[in-house]
């Protein structure tokens, strides 16, 4: 079965399974980084709002051989009853701004691999970056609701740009929380993990931790890097945007710092005195990005550098420093 059958199975299954009263919808929507996906969607008793469910990795998974069309079916049924969205997102909630000010938030994507994307939505361009704006909804069993604000949503509210980052800036470190822990912490963490064969189930949520003085004798083996997220662990990379966690950071290393964009949804932070080569950490990252990141979750393949004299963050060129600083103070 080549992908056009298994669309066409798919939709008449889940069309025999919910009744012709269901309208269902395949469609082609963009994803970051220009890359498209096949999302469907599952309309019924005149809903205008419901949940995208994207079928490409399904596919995956039944050429492999890791799921047959019927565990397919009952996935794909099992989301749509788990994501269905609040009665209450309609037309009428997302025109009152006022009530939704509260759920303004940003993410970090890479401006050159989203022109398309940038057309639509509003943005601030940082570096060679831009941040974007969603609304989010709630958190249920299936996980996060949120939905884009594009600039038709602009025009309907009358507000501006400005007035979106003055709201996300404060609203996405409440709502989602930075995350530091150090690179060997994890893999230690990982490896008693695998270590453990008892019968357990282990949550997902990674607790905030405090950034400690640096292990001395670690320090002496190998430089520290640390992993920045945030409490979710999706669209983290946006962290590095919020007050102080880099001034805090590099305050507690006594160091200016070097910021490698690991994927949209973290980054990695070392001291700027690594032993590390900057050639080899720029082949790392994009190797990393070719080889580990999907296309959608991948964000750059520069170097930054924060200044902890000034606060700045500059892309590294070749020549070590940039000439030009950007600040994030609007």
């Amino acid at each position: 079965m080549d992908y056009k059958e298994f669309l066409e199975t798919v939709t008449q299954n889940l069309r025999h399974a919910l009744g012709e009263s269901c309208r269902i919808d395949v469609c082609p929507l963009q994803k970051n980084n220009g890359v498209t996906l096949d999302g469907i969607r599952l309309y019924q008793n005149g809903q205008l709002f419901v949940p995208t469910i994207y079928l490409n990795a399904y596919f995956d998974a039944y050429k492999n051989h890791a799921m047959n069309i019927e565990e397919i079916l009952s996935d794909i049924l099992g989301l749509y009853q788990n994501a269905m969205p609040p009665s209450r997102l309609s037309p009428e909630f997302m025109s009152d701004f006022d009530s939704l000010k509260s759920r303004v938030m940003y993410r970090l994507i890479h401006t050159e691999s989203n022109q398309e994307l940038l057309k639509e939505v509003p943005s601030i361009r940082f570096l060679d970056l831009s941040v974007v704006f969603f609304l989010y909804i709630e958190e249920n069993a299936v996980g996060q609701l949120t939905t884009p604000i594009r600039k038709e949503h602009l025009r309907q509210w009358k507000i501006g740009v400005s007035d979106l980052w003055k709201l996300a800036r404060v609203n996405t470190p409440t709502a989602y929380p930075p995350v530091i822990q150090n690179m060997s912490e994890t893999l230690n963490d990982l490896h008693n993990l695998h270590a453990d064969t008892s019968d357990t189930i282990v949550s997902t949520e990674i607790n905030r931790t405090t950034i400690g003085e640096p292990d001395e004798t670690e320090c002496e083996t190998t430089p520290p890097i640390y992993i920045l997220t945030n409490s979710s662990g999706l669209y983290g990379a946006g962290c590095m945007l919020y007050p102080t966690v880099l001034e805090d950071l590099s305050d507690r290393l006594n160091q200016d710092l070097l910021i490698l964009p690991s994927s949209i949804h973290e980054v990695l932070i070392l001291p700027a005195d690594t032993p590390i080569g900057l050639r080899e950490l720029q082949m790392m990252i994009s190797t990393i990005n070719q080889t580990e990141v999907l296309p959608e979750d991948r964000l750059s393949n520069q170097i930054y550098f924060y200044r902890r004299e000034d606060g700045m963050i500059d892309i590294l060129p070749e020549e070590l420093f940039a000439t030009v600083s950007t600040s994030y103070e609007q």
